[in-house]
Order: structure tokens, then C-alpha cells, then sequence
């Protein structure tokens, strides 16, 4: 059975060798971040809340809070981190707590509807046999008027506007799972509590919606089963993985992010890292000043009205060739158009159009060629290394997302 969740999809898109590491290599992630280890006590809570009050017992705060500060004591462990080092894990804890008392105060005596059930597995066939979406949705409730609701808990520290909400594919997909296990579930509503802003956000999906996501949801898994390189995705939410110590994008950072600065700066890889940026500087330093001397070279053989200089032990012969230069695109997109478009009229196209081996790789990747006509074009391909180095500035880590 191939079996597939929204976190699961999420993950790829988000990461494709996160992804591998933790679907196909089933490797457990070295840490946790201390977002998602609040994330999960604050579920634990509301879940033990609701579970009591369908057996005649409501909780009170205190009592809510004494559980949730418990559940966190006993599971905390050495691998959760926190990656924004102005805060404390204590902070963390105490932002929990606060999720959980604004939503008692706004929610007491919790009888706005009925709960029907807590963390409800859900499953959706996609079409072939043995592959289903699974899921599971933090609170699924009927109110008096029989209209459904999936309602799902974000401790999230940004909130989305209305239209993000009617675009998010989580909660649809879940639709899903829940319309065909009744016969009245033909009104379903979307709820999404986002505790740190003390909102509650409000979605609905017809038909139409949701088939097309259910095409989408397909599509993406036939991408993943038919990935031969999951290569990694950098993204402001690296910071958060618990796989740096396995991430070829991050491994060294992770290395040497825990020793020492008279170590950082004797390890091998930083020293070649600062070398190579020494002799980059020193190099573009070194182009900036032949360019300013070979002005000056050139202006005075003009004035003195010469084309050859001596100097110590060397001399310089001169040429100024004059060329004509047409537009390129990237110098001027507008007058190479134009140029383009003429000669396009003119019967100098043909001659003048010549083969781009980018747009043929471009084409290839992103349309189906005729398999005879691809192996006579595959002929002609040579395989070859071309090895760069991209420089940036480290930066100041991204607020969370």
C-alpha cells in the first residue's frame, strides 16, 4: 500500500532530500525544533481537554495548565533547539501556555458544538488500488444546524490573511476523508485556530475545488515516484531541520557551528573558504586597476601619438580596433526585440539564427520529444564537468515562517 499524508507532500515540496532522508531512508531526524516540540504539547492539551469534557469533565484552567506543563517537563529532551537565540526554551513554554489560557477564556464552557471525535484517522482513495492520502484531523465536530467541522490547532507566529486560508490545501483534503462516512455531511466548514493571534479562521470548498486539488495531490506523488535526485532546497526554513548533520547543503555549517573560534578558524574547509575569498578580492581589486591602467595607457599614446611604450625591460605595441556591436538582450532588451523582429522579415533570418544549445536543453526537459527523434538528438550529447563556486555573505538568520 503506498500511502501518502499532507505532511508527507509538504516535506518534498518544501525539501526534496529532507524528503529521502525521512521517507525512503527512514532516518530520524537528529533534532527537533522547539516551535514544533510547543506545537505538539499544545495539541496533547486541547486534546486531553476536549477528551475530558466528552466524559462530563471540564478541566479547569489551572488544571489544563498544570497538564500542559508537565506533558512539557517529561518530554523535553537534549535534541530540541532553539534556532532564534534571543529566546529561551523557557520562553517557548510560557508562549504555550498562553496559546492555551487565551483559547479557554474565548471557547468556555466549550459547547459550541459537538465533538464527534479527536485526532480522527482519515483516508482517501486516489484512484489506483494501493495508494491512499492519509490523515488526521485534530477535532472534527457537528453543531446543531448539522453542518461538519474539521477544526485544526496552529501554533504557528504568523498569520495568514483570508485568502491564503481558502487557498490551503490541508484541511480540503481532509474534506475528503470525512464526506463519505456519512450520509449529512453535505455541509462541511474549515477551521483553523491560529492560538498565538487568539483567532479562529474560516474556510469552505464545493466540488469542483476539491477535485482538482485531489488531481493535483496526484500529480505531485507521480512526481515524487518518478524523482531519480532528491537534491536539497535551501530556504529560510533549513534553520529548522533536524537532518543539517546529513544535508550535504549544510553538513559543514552544522560541523563547525560547535567548536570553538580559535577551531573554526583553523578547520580545513574554513580556511580554503577564506582563502579562496582572499584571492577572489585581491583579484577583482587587481581587474579594476588594469582596467584604470589601460585608460591611461591608451590616452597618453593618443597625446603623445604613438603605439608603442617602453618601459623597464618590457614594451607594449598598441591596436585600437574598431568593431561594430549589435544589441544583446540582457544590455538592451528593447533594441534587441527590434532587431530581432527585422530581421525575422528579412531573409536574413535563416542565416543569422543559429542553433542555442540552452533553449534545445530547455526544450527537451520541459516537452515530450518523439523517442526516435530524442535518441538521434542524445547522439550528439557529451557529457561534461563544469565546475563553479558561488560566493554570498552569510546572513543574519530569518525570523521563523
Amino acid at each position: 500500500m503506498r500511502i501518502y499524508s499532507y505532511s508527507r507532500i509538504a516535506t518534498y515540496e518544501n525539501c526534496p532530500f529532507q524528503f529521502k532522508l525521512r521517507y525512503i531512508d527512514r532516518i530520524k531526524p537528529g533534532t527537533e525544533g522547539v516551535e514544533a516540540f510547543m506545537g505538539s504539547r499544545v495539541h496533547e492539551s486541547l486534546e486531553k481537554l476536549y477528551r475530558d469534557k466528552s466524559m462530563a469533565k471540564t478541566p479547569s484552567l489551572e488544571e489544563l495548565l498544570d497538564f500542559y506543563r508537565e506533558n512539557w517537563d517529561k518530554n523535553l529532551h537534549d535534541g530540541v533547539v532553539v534556532v532564534r537565540k534571543d529566546y529561551s526554551i523557557d520562553n517557548y513554554k510560557e508562549v504555550g501556555a498562553r496559546c492555551l489560557e487565551e483559547y479557554y477564556g474565548r471557547y468556555f464552557p466549550f459547547e459550541q458544538a459537538k465533538t464527534i471525535a479527536l485526532e480522527k484517522r482519515i483516508e482517501v482513495p486516489l484512484g489506483e488500488a494501493d495508494l491512499k492520502f492519509v490523515g488526521f484531523i485534530d477535532r472534527l465536530d457537528r453543531r446543531e444546524d448539522g453542518t461538519y467541522e474539521i477544526h485544526d490547532y496552529k501554533t504557528s507566529s504568523t498569520l495568514p490573511n483570508q485568502a491564503e486560508i481558502d487557498q490551503d490545501k490541508q484541511l480540503a483534503l481532509y474534506q475528503l476523508g470525512i464526506e463519505p462516512l456519512w450520509d449529512d455531511t453535505s455541509n462541511i466548514e474549515l477551521v483553523w485556530h491560529y492560538l498565538r493571534f487568539d483567532k479562529e479562521l474560516r474556510s469552505k470548498r464545493d466540488h469542483d475545488t476539491l477535485d482538482k486539488l485531489k488531481n493535483e495531490f496526484l500529480s505531485r506523488i507521480y512526481e515524487i515516484e518518478t524523482t531519480e535526485k532528491f537534491e536539497p532546497k535551501e530556504s529560510a526554513l533549513c534553520n529548522w531541520c533536524g537532518y543539517q548533520d546529513l544535508c550535504p547543503s549544510k553538513k559543514h555549517a552544522f560541523k563547525v557551528a560547535k567548536q570553538k573560534p580559535e577551531d573554526f578558524l583553523k578547520e580545513d574547509g574554513v580556511k580554503l573558504v577564506n582563502r579562496f575569498i582572499e584571492v577572489k578580492n585581491k583579484k577583482k581589486e587587481l581587474e579594476n586597476e588594469e582596467a584604470k591602467i589601460k585608460e591611461a595607457i591608451f590616452s597618453y599614446a593618443a597625446s603623445e601619438g604613438v603605439d608603442v611604450l617602453i618601459g623597464s625591460g618590457y614594451k607594449l605595441k598598441l591596436k585600437l580596433l574598431r568593431r561594430p556591436k549589435y544589441p544583446s538582450k540582457s544590455d538592451d532588451e528593447a533594441r534587441y526585440d527590434a532587431l530581432v523582429d527585422l530581421l525575422k522579415k528579412s531573409d536574413l533570418w535563416e542565416e543569422v539564427s543559429v542553433f542555442n544549445q540552452s533553449k534545445l536543453l530547455n526544450y527537451l526537459k520541459e516537452n515530450k520529444v518523439k523517442e526516435d527523434l530524442l535518441n538521434s538528438i542524445k547522439s550528439y550529447e557529451e557529457i561534461v564537468e563544469d565546475k563553479r563556486i558561488y560566493t554570498s555573505r552569510l546572513k543574519d538568520i530569518e525570523d521563523e515562517r
